[in-house]
C-alpha cells in the first residue's frame, strides 16, 4: 500500500509478508521519510523502529529480536 503526491512517496507506506501480517510502515512527506518506519518479523513481532524528521534520522534506531527481547 502506498500513497504519491507528485509523483512522489506521501504519507503512509506500507508492505506486508506472505501471511498478511505487516512487513513494513513508513510515512513520507513530499518525497522524505518523515516520522516513524517500523519493520516487523513474520510472526508480527515489531523487528526494528526509527522517527525521521524531513529524511534525516531523528533517533537511535531500536532493534528487537523475533522473541520480543531488545537488542539495542
Amino acid at each position: 500500500e502506498s500513497e504519491f503526491s507528485h509523483g512522489k512517496p506521501h504519507g503512509i507506506w506500507k508492505r506486508y509478508h506472505i501471511n498478511e501480517n505487516a512487513l513494513y510502515e513508513a510515512h513520507y512527506f513530499h518525497g522524505q521519510k518523515h516520522g516513524e518506519e517500523k519493520w516487523y518479523y513474520e510472526n508480527g513481532q515489531i523487528k526494528s523502529e526509527q522517527s525521521f524528521h524531513y529524511g534525516l534520522p531523528d533517533n537511535t534506531i531500536i532493534r528487537w529480536y523475533p522473541d520480543g527481547s531488545i537488542i539495542y
